[in-house]
């Protein structure tokens, strides 16, 4: 019944069901029934939007399939710890259970669930700051995505790493795992993966001040954007170039993209998009304002 009250988005009466499920299977002295209790009630009230409140229970049912020597519980227990943690972005705590995780999905011989939880705890160290350590984790989550075939883990993988080499000021170690990532889903028809590689790559350079290479692979990405007709993603490619001309001080240019990307907003009837960047457009009310606009915040 708990499950069943969870699946109606009933949480206050799931956790009543797994209390009393909780208070029979101790009598009996059932640990696998108190798992299923424990771990019930730390998904309640997860589900009752209090993940704080559902760790205890998980780390309860997690000593218990331990006990158990039960590895399927194990795993479906340090999952949700995992999940529990980043709900309350406490990143250090997602970092230790992901590689926990690792640890036991290779015991388990499930490669692609530790290509997966390589790259949660890679990010898991970016956030913390440790971008070393978040280096090598991604690293290893690329090479085992090759292993498996996962060309979509693969590209992610990439554009993971990028990214953090853009965090670490190096624009050319970013641009060439952009460059890699763009390959990859070329090769395998990503266009989104495609697109979304130009479009990292000409960030990267934006942020080295490079706006000449930037301008190039922002509009690479538009093109394939218009190709694919994918007038989500043009509106936020010309947005991006609304927001770069500004940052260079071409008002003309800012304007002029801003009002492209304006239109195609109006056309997909994406109401705060709209709002987004008409607070952008504002900025430019005044020219001596147009150094401090700002893109309009993706969704």
């Amino acid at each position: 019944m708990g499950e069943t009250y969870n699946l109606l988005q009933q949480p206050l009466q799931a956790i009543a069901t797994y209390e009393s499920l909780l208070a029979l299977e101790e009598e009996r002295q059932d640990r696998a029934g108190q798992w299923r209790a424990f771990y019930g009630l730390g998904f309640s009230h997860k589900t009752n939007g209090a993940p704080a409140q559902a760790v205890p229970y998980i780390q309860r049912a997690l000593e218990l399939a331990r006990s158990l020597e039960d590895q399927s519980l194990e795993l479906a227990a340090l999952q949700e710890l995992e999940a529990d943690y980043a709900a309350v972005t406490d990143y250090a705590e997602v970092a230790r259970y992901s590689e926990e995780i690792v640890q036991l999905a290779r015991a388990l011989g499930d490669r692609g669930l530790v290509a997966e939880k390589l790259a949660t705890s890679g990010y898991a160290y970016e956030q913390v700051g440790n971008f070393q350590r978040a280096a090598a984790q991604y690293q290893a989550a690329l090479g085992t995505y090759r292993d498996v075939n996962d060309v979509r883990g693969e590209w992610r993988a990439l554009d993971d790493l990028g990214r953090l080499a853009v965090k670490q000021g190096d624009t050319t170690e970013a641009v060439t795992r952009y460059q890699d990532a763009f390959k990859v889903a070329q090769r395998a028809g990503l266009r989104e993966g495609q697109m979304s590689a130009l479009e990292h790559t000409a960030a990267a350079y934006r942020s080295a001040k490079d706006y000449e290479k930037a301008t190039h692979y922002y509009q690479q990405a538009l093109k394939a954007a218009k190709e694919a007709k994918l007038r989500e993603y043009e509106w936020l490619v010309l947005s991006d170039l609304g927001s770069m001309y500004g940052e260079m001080g071409n008002t003309k240019g800012a304007v002029a993209h801003y009002q492209q990307a304006l239109t195609l907003v109006r056309q997909l009837g994406d109401k705060e998009a709209e709002r987004q960047i008409r607070d952008a457009l504002a900025r430019f009310d005044k020219p001596s304002d147009s150094k401090d606009s700002k893109p309009p915040r993706k969704r």
